[in-house]
This record gives C-alpha cells, structure tokens and sequence, in this order.
C-alpha cells in the first residue's frame, strides 16, 4: 500500500468521524493530477463538510530537523478529534510551534494531561530501544500519521512512553510523510 492510499484511507475515516461528505474517486484524480507536475512538493488536500474539496501544492522548505524538545504544557486536546483527525484546527500546535521557534528547536515534542508522550507538532515520535523501535499508541491521543503506520506495518512497536524515555531512548527518531524518518536530538528539559 503506497502512502497515498494510506493518506486517503486516513482521510476517509476521519470524514466519517467528522461527519463529511466524500467522493474517495474525485479527490484522489484531483490529488494524482496536481502530484504529475515533476517538481517535488508538499501537497495540501482540503475537504469540506459538503464534500468538496482543494488541492494545492508547495515547494518542499529545505530545512531539516535535527532538535526537539518536550513542550511543558500538555495538550487539552488530546484524543479529540483535534488530535486524531489531520484537520485544520491546529492552533493547540501552533503555540506548540511557537513555543518551539522561541527556544530555538524545531520540532516540540507534545505530552498529554497524563504526561505520556503523544507526538510532534507536526510529526510522530518513535524511540530506539535496542533492536525495538517504538512509538506511542494512538490511545495517548496523537494522530496516527501515515509515516508511522508504515513502520508498524514493517515491525515497529508501540508503548505508552513517558519524557523520561526520551533521554534513555537509544535514539529518537520523528516521522512525517512528507520528511520521511528524522533522526533527531533531544534538547535539555527546559531550553
């Protein structure tokens, strides 16, 4: 199964959960269509409630992730649809975002109220432990990216994991379909 049926398989779900309407046959000619055009590129697929739906594409940013750090507040949101659903209610990430600029690392790493390690802003976490490679469950409220379900699919594990397990991890590595696998470091607990 190629990313994108992953992507549009994910896209139908949370349509359903949502309560959106959607035509899976459009969407995916409008997606294959504004893909073909050589150049690689971030795409961004809007759907709307009634079903209707945008495709645009951008230039890939060149910038690289190599630090993180665990944001300190816990996101609210956790395991509602803000989180489980790819949606354009982002702004629980975008102060995550922010906070993360203005202590200089480039991708926060978020905790839910329990303190349990949930994702990336816009990534999903996964820790090296040995020869096992583990992420959290979706059951601590982050959304189950398409990237990480590829490394499920292929052996990967998951675990409820705390902050503390990303300073003993072997490696912590994020994940995000259109950046693939990140090896990243972990910045000290309060940059």
């Amino acid at each position: 199964m190629t990313l994108l049926d992953l992507h549009l398989a994910r896209l139908a779900r949370s349509a359903g959960e949502l309560g959106f309407a959607l035509d899976l046959a459009p969407v995916t000619e409008s997606v294959r269509r504004t893909a073909a055009f050589g150049e690689p590129a971030r795409l961004r697929l809007c759907l709307w409630r009634d079903g209707t739906h945008e495709v645009a594409a951008s230039p890939l940013p060149p910038e690289v992730w190599t630090t993180v750090a665990v944001y300190p507040e816990p996101i609210a949101e956790a395991g509602t649809w803000r989180c489980t659903s790819k949606t354009t209610a982002r702004a629980h990430y975008d102060r995550a975002l922010a906070w993360a600029s203005g202590v200089g690392v480039d991708e926060p790493i978020l905790i839910n109220a329990r303190g349990e390690v949930m994702e990336g802003a816009r990534s999903n976490v996964f820790v090296r432990r040995g020869d096992a490679l583990l992420t959290p469950p979706l059951s601590s409220g982050g959304l189950g990216g398409v990237m990480r379900q590829r490394l499920i699919a292929d052996g990967a594990g998951e675990a409820p994991l705390a902050p503390e397990d990303l300073h003993t991890a072997d490696a912590i590595l994020l994940t995000n379909a259109v950046r693939g696998v990140m090896p990243v470091n972990l910045l000290a607990r309060d940059p």
